[in-house]
């Protein structure tokens, strides 16, 4: 995870309260907890930026969420009248792929803030991952999918011409010509002309009422 942070980060602050550490692991947890359910990423990106956003520390956070399988993106800002101390950009990275940006500015100490939004990046981090992840299952499904059809159709096809070169004597190409000609006509998909021929095969009227 890549990190850059505003001079604040290297003053020395006063000791940051326990009431802020413990604000910081409640908050962490909810995060944690809206990326475990099952939430579209616009959902998360709101969900996320209104739990830190009205924690008692928070000033300001923009939290951008990307899709680099699809290429959406998801925004939300939230702000409070308050005087940060620390300020934090972090980009929201797994594996040296980028899946958006952190953006965040509370009135806790720079170490312990710095920690907590370092882990909260790790998780809005991981819940981008999940998403591009389900992203490329869909995607390669709906490949799967699509070749299916196309290996249909291409039979379909195949047998469709086949019983037309025998029963007119066409070549090859005059039974595909036909076929997709017919398909134009009738407006509707070779497979469906093809599956007419296929089960029309035995009414030789037929064939020859098309011909």
């Amino acid at each position: 995870m890549s990190l850059s942070q505003s001079p604040s980060v290297h003053r020395r602050l006063a000791a940051t309260p326990v009431s802020f550490e413990n604000e910081a692991t409640l908050l962490i947890g909810k995060i944690s907890r809206l990326a475990a359910e099952e939430t579209s990423p616009e959902a998360f990106v709101q969900a996320a930026t209104r739990e830190i956003g009205t924690a008692p520390t928070t000033t300001e956070v923009s939290l951008t969420l990307r899709n680099p399988v699809t290429g959406e993106v998801w925004q939300s800002t939230d702000q409070q009248d308050r005087t940060a101390k620390s300020e934090f950009s972090l980009d929201l990275e797994v594996r040296g792929l980028r899946y958006g940006r952190l953006e965040l500015r509370t009135t806790g100490g720079a170490a312990t803030a710095l920690m907590m939004a370092q882990t909260l990046a790790d998780q809005l981090a991981r819940f981008g991952e999940l998403q591009a992840e389900r992203s490329r299952s869909e995607h390669l499904a709906a490949f799967g999918r699509a070749s299916e059809q196309q290996l249909r159709c291409r039979k379909l096809a195949a047998r469709a011409s086949g019983i037309l070169i025998s029963q007119r004597n066409w070549s090859e190409f005059q039974a595909q010509s036909w076929i997709e000609a017919e398909a134009r006509r009738q407006r509707r998909p070779v497979t469906v002309i093809a599956e007419q021929v296929i089960a029309s095969s035995l009414n030789t009227n037929w064939l020859r009422a098309t011909a």
